[in-house]
């Protein structure tokens, strides 16, 4: 299945688990294939990921000791695998629950009864949506326990009618029993990749605190409030802003009036004001692109919109010293 970039950094990240719709299974993705990119701050972005990482406290495991940008890469996907996800499954006759340690042993075990429950030969095996999870980001497929006496051979999942899963209860459905079930435990499992080891939580793998991506805005794109393409006037205007060389509103201001000449006006009295302030006008005149402008226009008034190729736009670490420029001018006329 193909899916764009954006939903692969949001939807398919790794060991994020996800539903296969054309298949109709759950997988979890076990292989991310990506590029590296060049021209990237890393030295910035690291310093924003980690101020942002920092009110987690210390439950940040995975990441490399002391945060050195040369630690990390920035990376664009290119290719994703799944494997299948979780390894539980229940038998839609007779209710039995089976769970597999990979993916081999699935495929060896259930081709041997055509994929059908290997207790009653019938009924076909519906994969369980529960997880186990913990704040270490440790994932595990649902715990079947077994039965002392008769192993794994008989075990269902009770719910009494119930949709809260503290009152499921594993059973033994095995007859031998005195009043032919055996309650075993309630649902849950440890993590044990502590010690000593700490219980997991549990809950259906769509459930919004099992798994969930966090994301950093590096440069904040205001509300346009317009339909359509945007003129790429605007877009200019929105990198002013983060400039700051115009106030901040501008862009959707003059997206709400819909007129190229607005937007062209705000940028031309935005430039006198700055050079009223002492801003240097050869730096106001800088264009945002690494090529060149086109014949006869002048440079801030070409600015490729979002859907244009942006490897001609300067990177994000020239823009950041190009606004702290603006910044330390303005500073320096105010002291002056």
């Amino acid at each position: 299945m193909r899916r764009g970039r954006g939903q692969v950094l949001y939807k398919f990240l790794p060991e994020q688990v996800v539903d296969y719709s054309d298949k109709e299974v759950i997988g979890k993705v076990a292989r991310w294939h990506a590029k590296e990119l060049s021209g990237i701050d890393m030295t910035r972005l690291m310093s924003v990921v980690r101020n942002s990482a920092s009110r987690f406290g210390t439950r940040t495991e995975g990441f490399p000791h002391g945060w050195s940008p040369g630690d990390f890469v920035m990376l664009e996907p290119t290719s994703i695998e799944l494997d299948l996800f979780p390894l539980t499954f229940f038998c839609k006759e007779c209710k039995g629950a089976y769970r597999f340690t990979s993916v081999n042993e699935f495929r060896h075990k259930a081709r041997d009864h055509d994929y059908r429950c290997p207790r009653c030969h019938k009924g076909g095996l519906e994969q369980a949506d529960l997880v186990h999870y913990h704040t270490c980001g440790n994932l595990e497929t649902l715990v079947v326990p077994k039965c002392h006496d008769h192993g794994d051979a008989f075990i269902s999942l009770e719910k009494f009618g119930s949709n809260a899963i503290k009152r499921w209860m594993w059973q033994c459905l095995n007859p031998a029993h005195p009043r032919g079930t055996l309650d075993l435990v309630r649902v849950g499992a440890h993590c044990f990749k502590h010690t000593p080891s700490e219980r997991m939580a549990h809950a259906p793998f769509r459930q919004g605190d099992v798994y969930y991506p966090e994301s950093i805005t590096m440069v904040n794109v205001p509300p346009l409030g317009v339909e359509g393409p945007v003129d790429e006037t605007l877009w200019k205007l929105v990198l002013g802003e983060y400039l700051g060389l115009a106030s901040a509103g501008t862009a959707q201001k003059n997206a709400s009036v819909g007129s190229r000449a607005s937007a062209a006006t705000s940028i031309q009295e935005t430039r006198d004001r700055l050079i009223k302030e002492g801003v240097d006008p050869a730096l106001f005149d800088r264009s945002p692109s690494t090529g060149q402008c086109p014949s006869g226009v002048h440079p801030w008034s070409w600015l490729p919109p979002r859907s244009l190729n942006t490897n001609k736009l300067l990177p994000l670490s020239q823009l950041h010293r190009l606004r702290t420029r603006c910044e330390e001018q303005r500073d320096q006329q105010r002291s002056a």
